[in-house]
């Protein structure tokens, strides 16, 4: 599909094992994947970046009235997927934080592409049990990006 459509892909940034059941995150990535493709404008780019995202450290040492506070820097504590690409059809916010819901497939929909309406709240689903986290932001309402964050191996 993404051929005849003629979508590409970019991959920026630095990919990195993440914990968890990798049939299930697996599943996670392609259900996203395939919406992308699939909801995407032809002609298009879609880009998927990965970034760790860091945590600082702090130690605390000392009596309980005398804490000595020391940073030891910062550590990669989760890993963030960022797919962004264009729509073919405009979508708002509001309209984005209902994909979420099973069954529910936004009105404007590609009607080419059959659909359960289920895709996006098993990928909710999955992050869910990894301790994760998903979401969608509106760039514009042709432009949308969704992250996902899950916990390092």
């Amino acid at each position: 599909i993404a051929e005849d459509r003629n979508i590409t892909f970019e991959k920026t940034g630095n990919f990195t094992a993440v914990l968890g059941d990798e049939s299930l995150l697996q599943r996670l990535f392609a259900n996203l994947i395939s919406n992308a493709i699939y909801y995407a404008a032809s002609d298009s780019i879609i880009t998927i970046d990965a970034s760790n995202i860091e945590i600082s450290t702090v130690t605390h040492t000392g009596t309980s009235d005398k804490q000595n506070i020391k940073s030891s820097g910062s550590k990669p504590a989760s890993f963030k997927v960022v797919i962004s690409n264009r729509l073919d059809q405009p979508l708002t916010q509001v309209e984005a934080d209902k994909l979420f819901e099973r069954f529910y497939r936004h009105h404007r929909t590609n009607t080419m592409h059959s659909g359960t309406g289920l895709g996006l709240s098993i990928v909710q689903a999955i992050a869910n049990a990894h301790n994760g986290k998903v979401s969608i932001t509106i760039k514009d309402e042709y432009y949308f990006q969704v992250s996902v964050e899950l916990l390092l191996a």
